[in-house]
């Protein structure tokens, strides 16, 4: 049930735009109009944004230099409570009203932990999302979740705020190491099993996907998931869709959070996309062969078991705690076939042991 009335559905509607030749002035000069100046426009960004991205950014848009400077730690350790007090403690001692403007320069941990810093930061203020990973750029700054980490368990405080605009720019992805790229592949490869067949069919069919994709994949990915999220702002419906790999990958990535040791998003989601689509398979929800085409898929770009041996009761008990069950119910969104999904399938936990332990 949607509890929320049909103007504020709209003002959930995200806007997203890709930078192209010329458009970075335009950019300045709307920016312009929303501040009157720039000396209410803060930048938040991480230690590694901050000195590779930063003078990109000002290169593009010489007025960023004026922006007031926030910077955070790097890594998804950080996206925390903690982190967010440090962020509004910057913006109250810098003088930052509820007409000032956040912008958040940097990839899905910023992009995160940012929209929820500003959706809460006096009531809310504006944010908008400038994201420089594949991954931010894809999935992470779409759709308006944001939200931060807590008591070990992904993304467990956070709010539905999209940023008033997303600013896509493919410049920034050359900085990136090519691991990065690998993981903002996954989560392409997602939207295309949900939702896309010939998306799926372009990304399966390239010699090397894992290198830097062309705009048009870019841009694909994005408005899929823009296209989604405007459908159903608030995750009550078909949205769960997007989820696809997420049950066994947000616990994989929380248990080696709990562990101190370093996954990450990309390479957690696409671990999760290979069970879940052996659960699929196993359920008797998709066809072997469009299961073992997946499979074979990531394991050649994503190679390697992520789900470690003895485990698998304490990752079972951390898929408890997902946002998408119900009461007592671990509920996965499994692929039917490449292109079309179901979303709310219960699963008991003696399967998912099963599963987990390859019996």
């Amino acid at each position: 049930m949607n509890y929320f009335c049909k103007d504020h559905d709209r003002a959930m509607k995200e806007r997203i735009q890709f930078i192209g030749r010329g458009s970075w002035s335009r950019t300045g000069a709307w920016l312009g109009g929303l501040d009157k100046g720039s000396q209410n426009i803060f930048l938040l960004a991480d230690e590694n944004t901050a000195r590779l991205c930063r003078p990109l950014f000002i290169n593009m848009l010489p007025m960023a230099e004026a922006f007031r400077l926030i910077t955070i730690s790097a890594g998804e350790q950080h996206k925390t409570l903690e982190t967010c007090r440090q962020v509004w403690s910057e913006l109250e001692a810098q003088g930052a009203g509820r007409d000032s403007i956040l912008i958040n320069l940097g990839g899905g941990m910023v992009c995160d932990l940012g929209g929820f810093a500003a959706s809460v930061y006096k009531r809310g203020i504006r944010h908008i999302h400038i994201p420089t990973s594949l991954l931010a750029q894809v999935d992470a700054a779409i759709g308006g979740k944001t939200g931060v980490n807590h008591l070990g368990l992904k993304n467990q405080i956070g709010s539905f705020r999209p940023a008033i605009r997303t600013l896509i720019e493919p410049a920034f992805l050359n900085t990136l190491p090519a691991s990065h790229l690998r993981e903002g592949l996954a989560e392409m490869v997602k939207t295309a099993l949900v939702c896309n067949k010939s998306f799926w069919e372009e990304i399966r069919g390239s010699l090397n996907p894992c290198e830097k994709p062309p705009d048009s994949w870019i841009r694909t990915a994005a408005l899929l998931k823009k296209n989604i999220c405007d459908e159903d702002p608030y995750e009550n419906g078909r949205r769960k869709i997007l989820n696809f790999g997420h049950t066994v990958g947000h616990a994989i990535e929380s248990y080696y959070l709990s562990v101190n040791k370093a996954v990450t998003h990309g390479e957690a989601v696409a671990c999760g996309m290979k069970y879940e689509s052996l659960l699929a398979v196993r359920l008797g929800i998709m066809n072997e062969a469009d299961g073992q085409q997946i499979t074979d898929f990531l394991d050649r770009h994503f190679p390697g078991d992520l789900i470690p041996a003895g485990q698998e009761e304490a990752l079972c008990s951390l898929m408890r705690h997902d946002k998408k069950n119900l009461g007592t119910q671990i509920r996965f969104a499994l692929c039917e076939k490449p292109g079309r999904t179901v979303f709310d399938v219960p699963v008991p936990e003696t399967e998912i042991l099963s599963l987990l332990r390859k019996l």
